[in-house]
């Protein structure tokens, strides 16, 4: 089983692999995702393994610094050819002193680069504190460390990024930093997007669900400073990760990216005791099957557990692939635009309070749609704690008076049937579904699009 920072360290690998023609980083992302799709538990650390930074944009104008000088003050010509080809950038990139500190800085992530050969990219202030990202060549690529801290942190203050990242000088790069309590006037953070001198940049910060139930994002252009935007975020909301930008060169977008967060924000694990709706629910679900449903909507809309009440429509258990079970949950959650938004997810916890846990994909429904008569459907994959491959369960609830569901193929064709047990069935089916069709007594057949990981809201456009 990988750890929180080896997963991590594969995403910004597979981010950077290049692959015939240039791919969206979080899109590269997803082969890794699509393979392991959960999060790592151990309840005695008290804090969730990867919290993100939503990023709500206020237009401040923040001063970023000149360009810096040519020469070595960034650092030497790196080896092996590997080089990042522009001066320092940032509020602090003529003051040879702090970027020479900056390159002898602890380098956490292997390979480590020869510290004579890296090069400062950025390094400044922002309305999160100081930030730096420092280059160097290993192993035949160009690798990066970001460095974050308090406000004039002098540069032994500041901390690595657990972070493992590969630079491509002709691509940009971004890095979202902030903790309750920081940034402009006493909460905040900050968005850093390192893009080329003349490039626009724009930044939407969260996914929106409109009133018919559509997902959509909003993109505004924010001020560069030699293709450096430093943005100043008005809010921090733990477990959030629906930011992406956009660079426009020579008038065209030539990128459309995510925004990795700095690894550490945390956020304490306490996601809210809630009962079942629905009869049959099993009445203590696994809290870490909450937090996951929740995450799915919150991370995406930045929009906290308080503004989205969260009803538990049903809870209980899908098979896993070693022969145990997996808790289950579905909620609905209500978006301020009235849209209601179904989060299925799963958590299989140990006894010790390890495990792991994840989504099964965010389905949306158009205002005016009661909770209580949602139908939701979502494929479930479970991992094995072995060498046992993903086991696929199809979640199904509906309202009362529904008393049989059936899996439909693409196109139409049918698929395995089976009884609604109080509202609710979890269906094996050895082939792939697209929609479940929910029927009874004197009621008209429902047909609900089928869920996956891979429907997040945070890619609408």
């Amino acid at each position: 089983m990988i750890d929180d920072l080896e997963l991590r360290r594969r995403l910004h690998a597979a981010a950077a692999t290049p692959a015939g023609p240039r791919r969206d980083d979080l899109a590269a992302a997803d082969a890794v995702i699509d393979r392991r799709r959960t999060e790592r538990w151990h309840r005695a650390a008290a804090v969730a393994v990867v919290a993100c930074v939503a990023l709500v944009v206020v237009v401040v104008p923040v001063l970023l610094g000149g360009a810096g000088r040519s020469g070595d003050e960034g650092g030497g010509d790196a080896a092996g050819g590997h080089s990042f080809p522009l001066p320092p950038r940032g509020s602090l990139a003529d003051d040879p002193d702090y970027l020479a500190a900056v390159r002898e800085l602890d380098w956490p992530n292997r390979p480590v680069p020869d510290s004579a050969d890296r090069q400062v990219v950025f390094a400044g202030e922002t309305p999160a504190g100081r930030v730096a990202l420092v280059v160097g060549p290993a192993e035949g690529q160009l690798f990066g460390q970001w460095y974050t801290g308090p406000a004039a942190a002098a540069p032994q203050d500041l901390v690595p990024d657990s972070s493992y990242l590969t630079v491509d000088p002709a691509e940009s790069t971004a890095l979202a930093v902030g903790q309750p309590g920081s940034g402009v006037d006493g909460g905040g953070g900050a968005l850093i997007v390192i893009a080329q001198p003349g490039d626009q940049v724009l930044v939407s910060p969260r996914a929106e669900i409109a009133t018919d139930g559509t997902v959509g994002r909003d993109y505004q252009p924010v001020d560069t400073v030699d293709g450096v935007a430093v943005v100043a975020l008005d809010a921090v909301v733990p477990g959030a990760d629906g930011a992406r930008y956009r660079v426009v060169h020579d008038g065209v977008v030539s990128e459309s990216r995510g925004v990795f967060p700095a690894f550490g924000a945390g956020e304490v694990f306490d996601p809210p005791d809630l009962v079942p709706l629905r009869p049959g629910g099993d009445p203590d679900p696994a809290p870490e099957a909450i937090d996951q449903a929740l995450r799915q909507v919150s991370g995406p809309t930045g929009l906290g557990e308080e503004t989205l009440d969260p009803v538990l429509l049903w809870s209980g258990v899908v098979p896993g692939p070693d022969g145990g079970d997996a808790d289950v949950v579905v909620l609905a959650l209500t978006l301020p635009s009235g849209a209601v938004a179904t989060s299925t997810a799963f958590a299989d916890m140990a006894a010790d309070g390890s495990g792991t846990a994840g989504g099964c994909g965010v389905g949306t429904h158009p205002a005016g749609t009661a909770v209580a008569d949602v139908v939701a459907a979502a494929a479930c994959s479970v991992p094995g704690t072995s060498n046992a491959a993903e086991l696929v369960s199809y979640v199904v609830t509906a309202p009362p008076g529904h008393a049989r569901v059936e899996l439909l193929r693409s196109g139409g064709a049918p698929g395995a049937a089976q009884t609604l047990e109080d509202g609710a069935a979890v269906v094996r089916d050895v082939e792939s579904a697209s929609t479940a069709r929910v029927t009874g007594p004197g009621l008209p057949d429902r047909e609900e699009p089928i869920t996956r990981i891979t429907d997040a809201l945070g890619e609408g456009e």
